[in-house]
C-alpha cells in the first residue's frame, strides 16, 4: 500500500484561516487492535499548530493524530501508543510514535 501523502486545504479570508479538509493521495496501512480483537487500519497524521514569528505565521508541528478509515480525526494518548475511538474503546498501536 505505501505511504500516506496528504495535505491540508487552507483559505485565507481577511487575515482568517480556515481550515476545509484533508487531501488524501495514498493509503496508510498501520494495525490498530483493541483488547476484544477488533483491528482497524488507521493512518497517521500531524497536529500543526499556528506560531506567530516577525515574518508572520507557519504552522509548526507539535504531534500526531490518528485518522480513521471513515475520516475521523482522534488525539493520541500521552503515551504515544493508545488512542480512543468512543468511550470505553481502546486501541493500541504495535510501536510508539514519536
Amino acid at each position: 500500500m505505501g505511504a500516506f501523502l496528504y495535505f491540508k486545504i487552507w483559505f485565507k479570508s481577511e487575515r482568517n484561516l480556515y481550515k476545509i479538509g484533508y487531501k488524501l493521495l495514498k493509503i496508510n496501512d498501520l494495525i490498530a487492535k483493541s483488547k476484544n480483537g477488533t483491528e482497524i487500519i488507521v493512518s497517521l497524521i500531524p497536529l500543526n499548530k499556528m506560531q506567530n514569528t516577525r515574518q508572520g505565521f507557519k504552522q509548526i508541528e507539535v504531534g500526531k493524530r490518528v485518522l480513521l478509515e471513515s475520516g475521523i480525526e482522534v488525539d493520541l494518548n500521552l503515551d504515544g501508543r493508545t488512542f480512543y475511538t468512543s468511550p470505553n474503546q481502546l486501541f493500541k498501536l504495535n510501536h510508539k510514535v514519536s
